[in-house]
């Protein structure tokens, strides 16, 4: 279960820009969200945090942003699952279901550079529903 290798969560998070050594035109901006973020499946609530960053990746195109929360935000288990990906900036990710359904993933181990993000988890926003400033 996720919250069995959840991290401690950070109090405060600067702006950043974390930029792959080996391709300086692969980047992402990562900022405060700075208000409450609230993650719901449905109408349960599974996530809330006050800690919640915003994520803009630049590469080969310019990503859409992606909200990622503390782990220790969770306030629902999400299971482990037995898929894993691969990202030249951020490293290999994790994927993460509820009720059987995929909807996270996070960064567990990423490489040196991107190690902002460690510990942190985002959700498929079509599978999700987000509330921002609730």
């Amino acid at each position: 279960m996720i919250n069995d290798i959840a991290p401690n969560a950070r109090s405060v998070f600067a702006d950043a820009i974390v930029r792959n050594p080996r391709n300086r035109d692969h980047y992402m901006h990562i900022q405060p969200v700075g208000v409450l973020v609230e993650i719901y499946v449905v109408d349960e609530l599974i996530a809330q945090s006050e800690q919640a960053v915003w994520l803009q990746e630049t590469g080969k195109t310019i990503y859409p942003p992606r909200i990622y929360l503390p782990k220790t935000d969770l306030r629902q288990e999400l299971s482990v699952l037995d898929k894993k990906t691969h990202c030249p900036l951020k490293g290999d990710a994790s994927y993460y279901s509820y009720y059987g359904k995929e909807i996270a993933w996070s960064y567990d181990i990423p490489f040196n550079f991107a190690r902002t993000i460690k510990g942190l988890v985002s959700y498929w926003p079509e599978r999700v529903r987000m509330e921002i400033g609730v």
